[in-house]
């Protein structure tokens, strides 16, 4: 179904307030009862409008529509070359004691092997 206006997300002021996604509750949901699902009425996620004779619902945006503007142009020259920092395709060998540094700094020791 087209939408006059369609679900408008914004970063929630509360989190254990205003987070859609953690006031759903959707334990024990199946397949059968997911048409039961409460979702909550939120400032943070505005829920879409169907369209009506009033609000027309509006179409996609046509190829040419979507031409290059002077914004999209100066994101895109803003770019930075990524380099990477290890670059060979040799494989990297590790020293005992580089390795010892690496259990212990992970805190990766026998006892807490888990099986």
């Amino acid at each position: 179904m087209p939408f006059a206006i369609p679900m408008i997300w914004t970063e929630p002021t509360n989190h254990s307030s205003d987070c859609y996604f953690c006031l759903t509750d959707t334990k024990g949901i199946t397949v059968k009862t997911k048409s039961k699902i409460k979702y909550p009425y939120l400032a943070s996620a505005k829920r879409p409008i169907p369209h009506n004779e009033e609000l027309r619902a509006s179409e996609s945006p046509q190829s040419s529509d979507l031409a290059a503007t002077p914004e999209t142009i100066e994101n895109d020259t803003l770019h930075f070359d990524f380099q990477e920092a290890f670059t060979s395709n040799e494989p990297h060998l590790l020293s005992q004691g580089d390795l010892n540094d690496l259990v212990r700094d992970l805190n990766l020791s026998k006892k807490r092997q888990n099986f």
